[in-house]
């Protein structure tokens, strides 16, 4: 109920395709640390992101429920940072790994 009402809120059509999408964005982020959406063009992939942050953010905020946290979405550009700052790496000088976001 809250995923649809989140979707109605931004204009979009709670169709059960983008429900599901939904649901199965949300069992991944259960899984993975950070998640990355690929796919074409007007595939649903931003929309599927707003509509589950809202839901998530809005079951916790409004709902008090456990299971959920407030969500903070960040977007970059790949192109923009290098690898190691991306994903880490081992620091062969130091023999030490970086962490992510120290160069």
């Amino acid at each position: 109920a809250v995923l649809e009402e989140c979707t109605r809120a931004v204009n979009l059509q709670p169709t059960e395709l983008f429900i599901k999408k939904c649901v199965e964005v949300y069992e991944v982020s259960i899984l993975r640390h950070g998640q990355m959406s690929v796919g074409p063009t007007m595939g649903g992939k931003s929309s599927v992101t707003k509509v589950l942050k809202e839901a998530m953010t809005k079951l916790k905020l409004e709902h008090n429920e456990d299971r959920f946290a407030p969500v903070e979405v960040y977007y970059l550009n790949p192109k923009s940072v290098t690898m190691s700052q991306l994903y880490g790496g081992f620091d062969e000088a130091t023999s030490e790994w970086r962490e992510i976001g120290r160069a």
